[in-house]
Formats: structure tokens, sequence, C-alpha cells
């Protein structure tokens, strides 16, 4: 049952708990400053506080922090943007970025105090290390991270370890599981696997199974320290020595996701108390499917509580009773079977006993712990509003649309005196898939109804969805997020909020389209009125080129919980996926292989290899050109760090070899290694080497690294790699050494576009694989919870079917638009002259200044593509009085 459910009505009351603090800097006292400055253009002190403009600054000095939990960093951004920065904190054993802590801040606009957690591990949360060595710190840096040639003004007040001290009531237990090296939350005793019952401590494990499938799996990363781990015990007892008496018991058992994502489901909960079952949970298929869609009808606004709108379903406290008579309580758990089953559901989290005569002062505390949580939340997780288009709301005396942009992300509140309606226009070409939008503004809060546009063969077709605002992260470590548009809903109808605007989307499709110019009309329906919007379509009589090289994202379908996992949905699911990839113009993409092999076979055989020869025809049938097998090679090694003599991986290879061969396989590209850092650089390079030795025409070996100039070991990496994936890379060098490569991770309508014309026109680039990872990790819909899913380009739905993103249309689609539009321009026989000259010229200036660098964040109101539209639109325009010009000498014929 639920339990807190109605205390969320006090989550802003402010408490103030009694602590333990150690000031690091504090500008407001003499000798609390920073001792590292590496900026020229830096004024020391302003308003007490340090005025910062580049590059970075900090602490060089010994620090024990060991006795605190926290350290709050107070800023004054006086910009109405937020300043993006990264942590660094080092330890005696730190030597580079791998081994330090690389924590991602945004500081929003105005005056803000943002909680850092200081159980940390180096590395970062996409590959974490090992825990921080607090009582030995010896740095403590804030680097800039913004660009340079913007110096924004930020200023820094104070540098603060902080001790949270226990809201407890003295007689109340407190219990708070997790791993050994996660946070515990202030008052609470830690519970972890080896907590073992002993009668000194009075507590403990007794006979219990603890089930943990990889390091951190336990670790959430949110939303407190006291929900955001857990201890899997599917089976066993924990044991509390109290007096004798009656007690309240507050037990959660859920859990937000593992720490990749795994979302945890159950199929069945049994609690006992003193030897009789309490409480009795399962889900069936449908009950899960419940719980997993949970979100997926939600649009979150700038207004919601988000602390009160997610987590009071996510977590569900139950409520139970028992008597003591013998001086122990005994809570003994019972979940699901882990050989069968992921056992992430059996998540025991946290655990309150209140004595009856405690009752009064056990509701005070529960009321406070509620506000605590929810407070330490909002300082660790920081809520970046978007700056509205307009702070000068017009009241809207009817429903109301105007154009916007589908590069600008539209603001939830927006002037409607500046909102002007006016036709909608839109040029293709021939075979081309583009779109564009419109906004809607209400005077209340009322229902719009979209017509499904009927249009004849020869005409384009139109598609129209409703955006939806979402809970987004704007980076992937999620401790940074905002609302931004997120997915096209598959709806005919949408209620509009008064005051809010609303995006329409509209696809246009021409590829059974004859050129010439189409002229239609939605209508949007409302209260037995209607609106009527004009659209313009011009198709010149030109065909769009293909993607001629391998572009696609990582991943190549969605894949579901383990509770969803049957042949049926996968296999329908994959196919829809990509039919969604050919569409919008990808030709690649990545996969899991697990191939099952048995090694001590001679000869040696692959169990499932026809999985990946029915992917290959998939792939084909949707005009593919290759397909990489990512990450599990193996179903349960991993290729580049498991025990392989170097004859059994060239047997592996030739089996896959003429399997390729006879079923006709795509190329296939598998990676080695998954950006291999610190010591496992060496095992790599070698892993790496042997097996490229073994390359054929149709399999090939690679490896998947941030090229680092400085560093030898990568430079020894690159060296040795023949197709290297890179995603930070030496541009300068790749284009002078023409060395064959794979552009991977970053993923914006430039990289897909314009930016990847150039680098395909001036380096050896041989395939682009984008980090849009499409799987529902975690709560498919719910953004901060899981590290996966921050670009994807579609979720399932509970009928199976797939709603996709606005990241989808807005950069992978409109960025291959934009290199085809290129490759259409390179080929193109201009005969007039004057028109080739220009060509020419605008072919030159974007392989010189077509820019793939900088990642867009969600929420971002800004357009940042208007130089990518501008070339479009020169592209067109040349292309256009070529078609005319082409049409006057045929009528002069």
């Amino acid at each position: 049952m639920r339990f807190l459910g109605n205390l969320f009505l006090l989550l802003f009351f402010s408490i103030t708990l009694r602590a333990q603090e150690q000031t690091l800097v504090d500008y407001a006292k003499p000798g609390f400053t920073f001792n590292v400055v590496e900026d020229t253009k830096t004024e020391s002190l302003q308003k007490n506080s340090f005025k910062w403009l580049r590059s970075y600054i900090g602490l060089k000095k010994d620090v024990d922090a060991s006795a605190f939990d926290s350290l709050l960093i107070s800023f004054t951004n006086p910009q109405n943007r937020a300043i993006n920065l990264n942590l660094e904190i080092k330890d005696a054993e730190s030597k580079d970025y791998w081994s330090r802590v690389n924590y991602y801040l945004s500081v929003p606009p105005g005056e803000s105090e943002i909680r850092v957690p200081l159980k940390l591990r180096v590395g970062d949360n996409s590959r974490p290390g090992r825990a921080l060595n607090l009582a030995k710190l010896n740095s403590i840096i804030l680097a800039r991270v913004d660009n340079p040639q913007r110096p924004d003004t930020l200023f820094v007040k104070k540098l603060i370890l902080k001790k949270e001290m226990s809201i407890i009531p003295q007689g109340i237990y407190g219990f708070d599981f997790g791993g050994e090296e996660t946070p515990v939350f202030p008052g609470f005793t830690g519970v972890h696997a080896k907590s073992l019952y002993s009668p000194a401590t009075g507590f403990g494990l007794i006979n219990a199974e603890i089930w943990q499938p990889y390091p951190h799996a336990n670790d959430s990363l949110q939303p407190d320290s006291l929900y955001r781990d857990a201890l899997f015990i599917p089976r066993g007892t924990f044991q509390v020595d109290v007096p004798n008496g009656e007690y309240q018991i507050i037990l959660n058992l859920d859990f937000s996701s593992g720490y990749w994502g795994e979302f945890p489901l159950f199929k069945k909960r049994n609690v006992l108390v003193q030897g009789k079952e309490v409480l009795h949970l399962s889900l069936n298929r449908n009950q899960a499917a419940d719980r997993y869609f949970e979100f997926s009808e939600i649009t979150d606004h700038e207004s919601d509580h988000f602390f009160q709108k997610y987590y009071s379903k996510i977590f569900r406290e139950h409520l139970l009773e028992a008597k003591v008579i013998d001086g122990h309580l005994k809570i003994q758990f019972e979940g699901d079977n882990c050989a069968e089953n992921a056992c992430f559901g059996m998540a025991v989290n946290s655990l309150i006993i209140i004595p009856k005569h405690l009752e009064e002062s056990g509701a005070a505390f529960l009321e406070k712990l509620l506000a605590a949580r929810q407070h330490e939340f909002s300082q660790k997780f920081t809520f970046l509003p978007s700056a509205a288009a307009s702070k000068t709301i017009s009241p809207v005396k009817d429903l109301l649309y105007f154009s916007w942009p589908i590069t600008q992300e539209m603001p939830e509140k927006i002037s409607a005196a500046e909102q002007v309606p006016k036709d909608l226009e839109l040029t293709l070409l021939k075979g081309q898939l583009s779109s564009l939008s419109f906004g809607l503004l209400a005077p209340e809060n009322l229902e719009i109804f979209l017509p499904e546009i009927k249009t004849k063969k020869i005409e384009p077709a139109i598609k129209l969805w409703p955006v939806a605002r979402r809970l987004t992260r704007t980076q992937p470590a999620g401790n940074i997020y905002t609302v931004a548009e997120r997915y096209l809903l598959e709806k005919k109808s949408v209620l509009l909020t008064k005051n809010e605007a609303q995006r329409i989307w509209l696809e246009v499709d021409t590829r059974n389209s004859s050129p010439g110019g189409y002229n239609f009309e939605v209508v949007v329906k409302y209260h037995k009125k209607e609106i009527k919007i004009p659209i313009k379509i011009k198709v010149l009589d030109l065909v769009l080129p293909a993607v001629d090289f391998p572009v696609g994202p990582f991943n190549s379908t969605i894949q579901e919980a383990w509770w969803f996992e049957n042949q049926y949905r996968d296999e329908v699911l994959q196919q829809k996926s990509f039919t969604a990839m050919e569409q919008n113009g990808l030709t690649t993409a990545s996969f899991f292989a697990r191939l099952e092999v048995d090694w001590d076979k001679k000869p040696l055989e692959i169990k499932n290899i026809e999985r990946i020869t029915k992917l290959m025809h998939l792939a084909r049938s949707h005009k593919f050109l290759s397909l990489t097998a990512y990450n599990s090679v193996f179903a349960y090694q991993d290729l580049c760090r498991g025990q392989f003599s170097e004859a059994d991986l060239k047997n592996w290879v030739q089996v896959l070899d003429r399997e390729s061969l006879k079923k006709n396989w795509l190329l296939l590209n598998i990676l080695v290694c998954d950006e291999p850092v610190g010591d496992e650089l060496p095992a790599a390079l070698k892993r790496t080497q042997v097996l490229q030795n073994f390359s054929t025409a149709r399999i090939q070996f690679s490896s998947a690294f941030s090229y680092d100039e400085h560093a030898p070991e990568f430079k020894e990496f690159y060296t040795q790699s023949k197709l290297p994936f890179l995603g930070l890379f030496s541009y300068e060098q790749i284009k002078s050494e023409q060395k064959k490569w794979v552009f991977y991770n970053s993923a914006n309508r430039a990289s897909f576009g314009f930016g990847l014309f150039k680098l395909r026109e001036t380096t050896a680039l041989q395939a682009r694989i984008a980090w849009n990872w499409n799987q529902n990790a975690g709560n498919p819909y719910f953004a901060l919870d899981a590290r996966e899913d921050d670009v994807n380009w579609c979720n399932s739905l509970r009928d199976g079917d797939l709603q996709c993103s606005v990241f989808l249309k807005r950069h992978i689609l409109e960025g291959l638009n934009d290199y085809r539009l290129a490759r259409m321009l390179k080929q193109t026989n201009f005969k007039n002259t004057v028109l080739k000259a220009e060509a020419t010229r605008l072919l030159a200036e974007i392989k010189s200044k077509a820019d793939i660098s900088s990642e867009i964040a969600p929420g971002d109101l800004h357009d940042h593509f208007t130089q990518e539209q501008k070339w479009r639109n020169q592209i067109f325009s040349l292309l256009e009085r070529m078609v005319d010009e082409t049409k006057v000498k045929a009528k002069i014929k």
C-alpha cells in the first residue's frame, strides 16, 4: 500500500538540520580563497564572491573529507542561461581522467547552491572506477566547459564540506540498505551484503542470499541517498533486537532501476514478519505492462513538482505491523528465483521501525524525512527552466495558430501578439521526407481534433503528430534536467493547456509524388468550431540521392525489460525499428550478437548463428549497407577481455566467414573493445591486433575509443587499429593521414548533415555510428532513472507500436537531408556557368566551415542550425533555378 503519498503536501516546508561543516572557500572570510586560478582575465573579488570568466579555478591542498558526506557550492549566475562546469576531484592515487572524479554541473541563472555527494567513484558515470579516498583528497577543481569565445561571468561564493545530522527521534530505528560504498541517509544505519546479524550490533542478515549481477547494480544514483540504493535479497531474513511491544514497520521494496537501467519488475514478493506472511505481491503480464508503461501518456510542464509527480508512483511504501515478545524482530524476504529471472524487483531499500507508543513523534519524523529527501534531491538534481521567448504573455481570445521552425525548441509560454498566422511552405525533391510545424495557443483548456489528411497517390503524403513535452536530461550524467519536446504522439486529439504553446509536427513524404505545386489545408476542430491552416508544397523535378555509406545509431531495435521478452514481440519491434530507420534515411546500426559458442566441439559450433543471418536479411531488405556487433559478442564472455586462445578465435572467425559467404551477409564490423581506459588498454591493444589479423572481406574488427593525442597509449591504439571507431578525434591528423576510420558518438543535425559531408569529403571516413541508444532502459518514459535513453529515437508502447522522438526528425532525418542535398549539389552538372560557379563556391564553403563539435542540450530554445538552414536554402535556390532554366529551354525547343 502507499503510505507516504499524502505527505507530499509538506515537501516545501523548510527543514533545517543540525550539521557539521568545514569551510574550504568563503570570500566573505579572510584566508578562505582559491589557490589555483588559471585565468588571466578574472577579477578576483566582487560582492564577497569570486568573479570567474574562463578556464579553471580551485584548490590544490590536502583535505581529509572522510567525516563529511556533501560538498556544497554556492554560485551567482547573472546570465539568463545555464553555465556548464566539470568538477574534478583527485585523491592521492589519481593520475589522469579515469583515476579522478569527473562530476558535471550546470549552474542555473540566479542564486543557487549545488550539493555534490562525496561518496563518489573515479572516472565518470558512464564508467565508474574505484571509490574516491575521501581521507586523502589533494585537489578540487572547477573547470569551465562552455565555449571559451563566450566567457560568461559566473560568481563563486563558497565551497563547504558538510555532514548532515540525524533527524531520527530516539527510540525509532532507521535502516538504509545498499552497497558498502553507497551513501547512507543521515541518521540511518547502513546495511550491506556483509552486515550479518550479531548480538553485539543488534541487527543484521541471517541466511540471506544476496543478488548482485555486476558492480554498482544496486545504485541508481537517484533520487536521494535513502532511496537511490538497495540490497537485492531474493531469500533471507533481517533481524533487529528491539524491546518487546507493538511496532509499525514502513518498508520500501521498490527501486527506480539498476545502474544500467534494468527495470525492477517481479513475479513475486513475499514478506513474513515474525514467521507470518504479511505481504504478498505479484505481477502478471498485464500488471507488469501497466507499471512498465505507467508514464507513457504523461505530459510534463515546467511548473510541475517532479519529485512528487514521479517518485510517489515509483516508490510504494508498505505499512506493516508486528508484535515482539522475544526481543527479536524478524523480517523474512521471499522473491523471484534469480536463476530464471532478474531479481531487481526484490530490492530491500529502506526500513523504518516505530514503536506504537511513539506513533505521534514517528508521524512527525516521517514528514521531516520526506521533506529532507526532497531537499536533498533539489540540491543535487538541478532543474533548468527554458528561457521563454516572451515574458509578457498576451491573452488569447480564441484558438490561434502560428508557424514555428522545426530547428528551434518551442517554449511553453509565448506571446500571442508576436505570432502572425501565415501559410506553411516547404520545398522538396522527389523522394524526400521532410518536416515543418505550427504552434497552437488556446484561451482555455480545450481538446482539439486533428484531421487525417488523405491524398492521392501522386500527391505528397502528410502525417501529423502532437508533440509531447517530457522531463529530459540535458546531459548523460542525469543530474541536470529540464522539460523539452520529446515525443511525437500517435494521437488524433490532444488536450491544450491554457496559455501554453503546443507544437503540431507535420511530415511531408514525396516518395510517390510527381513534381509540381500542391496546396493543402490542415483543419483543426474544437468546440464545434474549426480553424484552417494552409500548406503549400513544391516538389522539384529532381531525385534526392540516397545516403551512400553506412550511417546509423547504436542498437537496431527496441529491447524491452526481461518480463516482455518473447520471440513474437521482439521480432515485430525489430521489423518496425528497421522500417523507421529506413524511412528516415539510415543505412546501418549496431546489435548485440550474444553468440553461444561451443569451444570444445570440433569443428567449433556456434549454436545461434542463424539469428545473425536473419538480422542480416532484414537489414538488406531495408537497404542497409552494413551492421556492427557491439559489446556482447558472446553470450557469457566479453570478446576483448575474455580468455581465448588465438587458435580458438581464428576458428571462430572462419566459421563466421563461411556463414557470411553462404548466407550472403552484409559487411559485419565487430567492435572488439568499448572505450578501454587505464589498465585495460594494453590487453585491448593486444586482442585488437590479433583479431585484425583474421579480418576478411565480410568480417572486420574495430575498436572504439576517444582519441587523446597527448596520451601515448591512445596514439599506439590509433596507429595499430586498422579501422578505429573515434569519438573525440584530431581532425587535422586524420585529414592529413587519410586513415580509414568510423565517426561515433556526438549526435545533432550537423553531425548527420553538412558536418558529416565535410568529414566524408576531406577524410577517409568509412561509416558513422551515433550514440542514439534505442533501448527502453529503466522506465522507458522517465528520463532520470537510466543512463542510456537520453537521445533515443523511438520507444515502444504498451500495444507494441513505436512512439518516435522529435530528435529522430529534427536531427537525424533533417541532418541526413542536408547530407543528401550536399551530395546532390556535388553530383549536379550545372550547364549555366553562373550557377556552376555558385555551386562550386557553396561546396567549398560547406567543406570549410561545417561544424560537428557542438552538442545541443535538450530544452535549449536557441536555433543552433541557422547556418545549416541557410546552406539548405541556397542549394534549393540553385537547383530550382536550374530546373526553371531547363523548362524554359525545353519550351523554346
